[in-house]
């Protein structure tokens, strides 16, 4: 299988990168979720929210073809697949284990030799508690040069009991294991079911940098934000979506030269991001605790109102301070 995406910019097709899977078990495939998840996303959510339906069509699901139960036993969590699946998966597993390592697609000393030699699953206890799965989900991945594959939990659907740890897989030339390192907790109940999409996989360049940026130095962003959020946006927003993000036509600059892609995080007031080093990225806290409730009709928000009323001074002083105090 060969995954890509292809844009067209006048009369050229650009042709974006790709990478090859191999699915040599039968236990996982890899499927392109739907940005509505299925026709289960709310009407209104739907209609006024792109960000949502981006964020849900984003990169490739690895979701399982069978479930698998995590039972407790005395000696810890136990993973099993209901029968007759079982029995196929586990003779299909054996047999290709050696198949693997003489075509020279699996090292000798790798994980897929050693670790998962018996199972494609791998249970065991934390030393700070809580206990580690190691699902070797059947595919063997290969990007072209130049491509990294992020590894990362599927955000807005899944099982909220497990958590699956990021990764980057390297444009090595060679097919590689891909594997899905997840945990639970240590009170999980006992018995945990992994069911559908388990993973997220997407292809991404490594080269790229983020800058983290105060608004003084980025008026112009402070100026858009204005001119988007004005009181007409409110006022329309209270009775309606008004989907004006929708509407809007960004300039679109094709790239010039083969330079590394940056981009900037600004900061307009306080702040609660960090940029991680090795392959940038960026991990947004939550500034204002809150509190949801649902009573089955309507879902109510409440906001820790002094952080609130605080954040909200510390963004009026920002804007002073970048774009003049009568702005």
């Amino acid at each position: 299988m060969n995954s890509g995406v292809t844009s067209s910019e006048g009369s050229q097709d650009i042709a974006l990168p790709v990478f090859e899977v191999m699915d040599v078990l039968g236990l996982t495939r890899l499927v392109k979720r739907s940005g509505d998840l299925g026709g289960s996303v709310p009407l209104r959510v739907a209609q006024g929210c792109t960000p949502l339906f981006e964020g849900n069509a984003f990169g490739f699901q690895v979701t399982l073809t069978q479930p698998i139960t995590l039972r407790r036993t005395s000696g810890g969590f136990v993973a099993d697949i209901a029968s007759p699946y079982r029995e196929a998966l586990i003779a299909g597993h054996r047999a290709i284990q050696p198949r693997l390592l003489a075509q020279g697609f699996v090292e000798p000393k790798a994980a897929l030799s050693n670790e998962f030699a018996d199972h494609f699953v791998v249970v065991e206890a934390c030393s700070t508690g809580g206990w580690r799965v190691r699902l070797w989900t059947g595919l063997l991945v290969r990007t072209d040069p130049g491509v990294w594959l992020r590894v990362s939990a599927t955000a807005n659907r899944r099982n909220r009991l497990v958590g699956v740890a990021e990764q980057f897989i390297r444009d090595d030339g060679r097919f590689v294991p891909l594997i899905l390192d997840m945990s639970l907790p240590a009170d999980a109940p006992a018995r945990v079911s992994l069911v559908g999409e388990v993973g997220t996989v997407a292809p991404m360049d490594p080269t790229g940098c983020i800058e983290d940026v105060p608004l003084v130095r980025a008026p112009e962003v402070g100026l858009a934000h204005a001119a988007f959020y004005d009181d007409a946006y409110f006022e329309a927003k209270a009775e309606r979506p008004t989907r004006k993000y929708r509407r809007m036509k960004l300039p679109v600059e094709p790239p010039t030269s083969n330079a590394p892609v940056c981009c900037r995080v600004v900061t307009a007031g306080p702040a609660a991001h960090t940029i991680a080093g090795g392959i940038p990225h960026v991990v947004f806290s939550n500034l204002v605790p809150f509190e949801v409730s649902f009573d089955g009709y309507s879902v109510a928000v409440d906001l820790e109102q002094e952080a609130l009323r605080a954040g909200a001074r510390a963004v009026e002083r920002t804007f002073a301070e970048a774009l003049g105090p009568t702005f």
